[in-house]
């Protein structure tokens, strides 16, 4: 299994929960325009706006994810709408 080590944080606007074990949204990189799946493995986020790290689990082969390199920033998306933002630990 892959995965990353990341800060993210959630905006209260634009989430009902910040449950995070198991969800599945998709990261893509500043800059970029490339969805890149993941899923939430573990997390200390416990408030909404407030940055947390958490570790997470690469979904796919042959996708771009070699771009989430160390301080790289990053938009959390469902579908089209942006819930939140991380970097890259």
């Amino acid at each position: 299994m892959r995965s990353l080590r990341v800060m993210v944080k959630f905006y209260r606007e634009k989430r009902k929960s910040i449950s995070t074990y198991g969800y599945r949204p998709h990261f893509v990189v500043r800059g970029d325009s490339e969805y890149l799946g993941i899923e939430f493995i573990e997390s200390e986020l416990n408030e909404f706006n407030v940055f947390a790290e958490a570790v997470v689990k690469i979904l796919y082969d042959n996708v771009g994810y070699h771009k989430l390199k160390k301080g790289v920033s990053f938009d959390i998306l469902e579908g089209a709408t942006v819930v939140g933002e991380g970097y890259v630990l």
